[in-house]
Order: C-alpha cells, then structure tokens, then sequence
C-alpha cells in the first residue's frame, strides 16, 4: 500500500467518523467523493463512501460502491460483512454472499488475536459480533440452521453483559440450548 494510501486510512475515516458522529453524513460523503475524484482507485474512500450512502438510506448506491471496492482488490472484512448484509437485504443468499460472510468473520477473528491494545480488542470484538450476526443471517436464509445457530451463540459468548442492544441481532430463542 502507497504511503499516501495509507496516510488516508488512517486520517480520513477518523475524520469521517467524527462528521457521521455529528450527523454531517453529507459532508462526510463529500470528502470521499474528493478523495475519489482525485483517484478513483482509492479503496478504503470506495468503502466509505458506500458506508455514508448506507447510513443515508441509498443502499443500491453503496452496494455498488461496496462492489467496486471489492472489484479492486479490497477485502477488507469490513466491506465484506457488508456486502454480505445489503446482498442478505436484497434476497441474496448464493455461495458468494456466504463467502463473504464467512471471510469477514475471520477477518475481524484474525484482527482481534492480533490486537495488543485494550481498546482496539474491544473495537474488534464489537465488529466480530456484528459480523458473527451477518454470518448466522446468511447461513439462517441458506437453511443452515445449525450452522447459523453456532454463529449466534459465538456472537452472544463474545458479547457476554457488554451491550444487550447487540443481543437484538441474534436468535437463541430458535436455537436448541446447548
């Protein structure tokens, strides 16, 4: 990855942050059509602005961007959750949508075993639960009920008493105690 590209993973989505943060998803979405008008090929700008879009209700929009991002060689675990997730929303549920399910699970997984800090291992957690929900989704709309149900009981083991908003997301009551 070029320093510049770098540079802006780093500074750009903490600026973003801080504007969606505040509810100025425009002009968040401004600066990510700057930086693209700029270079079009700028990934991690591909993957925020679809994450403004998102956020704004424009789901065709981001899925596009999401994919663009992905047909350039992005695989952020990240953009794959979701891209899982709007694919899960329009009905999808093929093998690609559960590879990408699957990947962006092990993405967070792989990041969080990897984290020192304390905050960063609750940031990657949050994002594994989240992720670990979209995977028991898909799996949920593929039939896989077992499968899915593993994935929500993953999801509520890492989630333990820390945010029962989270608990929303999975499904124990349609899961066979263990």
């Amino acid at each position: 990855m070029p320093v510049h590209e770098n540079i802006l993973r780093v500074n750009v989505p903490a600026l973003v942050r801080t504007l969606e943060a505040k509810g100025k998803l425009a002009e968040a979405l401004s600066l990510y059509e700057e930086i693209l008008a700029e270079n079009p090929k700028h990934l991690y700008a591909r993957l925020g602005k679809g994450n403004c879009l998102a956020l704004s209700g424009e789901l065709a929009a981001a899925y596009t961007e999401y994919l663009m991002a992905l047909e350039g060689g992005l695989k952020d675990p990240e953009l794959l959750n979701n891209l899982a997730d709007l694919s899960l929303q329009k009905g999808m549920k093929d093998e690609r949508i559960l590879h990408w399910a699957e990947e962006a699970s092990s993405g967070f997984e792989e990041r969080l075993r990897s984290e020192r800090s304390d905050l960063g291992k609750v940031i990657w957690t949050h994002k594994l639960v989240y992720a670990l929900g979209t995977l028991g989704a898909v799996q949920e709309a593929r039939g896989e009920k077992e499968a899915a149900c593993e994935s929500f009981r993953k999801s509520l083991d890492l989630l333990g008493d820390r945010d029962p908003n989270l608990r929303l997301r999975s499904r124990p009551g349609q899961c066979p105690a263990t």
